[in-house]
């Protein structure tokens, strides 16, 4: 009975991590996918959208429509890197918003994790990565989306 505890307890982590981040996207007038490609974007300046949907492992189509957004709002720009190639840069707007998003996070992580050990912290994460290790083998999956492995 514990595990299951222990599964409906991450499940309502997520929710609630999943509701602050909400709440950060919305004050910028932005979607959830939207600020996965311009997080992308700050890291890779001047990369493809066929890149962003490789990295991403989404559909191009996607990633068109949503970059389209984001070039809308005033966030990127779109510039010839070549001939045949464009590549998608961040604004001085969409700069202000990953700086806005990278403080946000900051912020929470520094509030959620106020009262907990670095030494919890360190367990729990090594709990974590073999769960999802364990998922990813279940699941019959040698990836997710991210790469949680990378440090600050």
């Amino acid at each position: 009975m514990k595990k299951r505890r222990m599964i409906a307890l991450i499940s309502s982590i997520i929710k609630e991590i999943d509701y602050a981040s909400t709440i950060t996207l919305n004050s910028l007038n932005l979607t959830k996918m939207e600020s996965v490609y311009l997080i992308t974007i700050y890291n890779f300046p001047g990369i493809s959208q066929y890149d962003i949907a490789k990295m991403n492992n989404c559909d191009k189509s996607l990633v068109v429509k949503h970059v389209s957004n984001l070039e809308i709002k005033g966030f990127i720009t779109k510039k010839d890197i070549s001939l045949r190639k464009k590549g998608v840069f961040l604004t001085p707007c969409g700069e202000k918003a990953v700086d806005f998003i990278n403080l946000s996070v900051e912020n929470f992580e520094d509030e959620v994790f106020s009262e907990i050990g670095a030494e919890k912290v360190e367990v729990f994460l090594n709990v974590l990565e073999k769960l999802k290790s364990k998922l990813e083998v279940h699941n019959k999956r040698n990836h997710f989306s991210y790469n949680f492995n990378k440090e600050k």
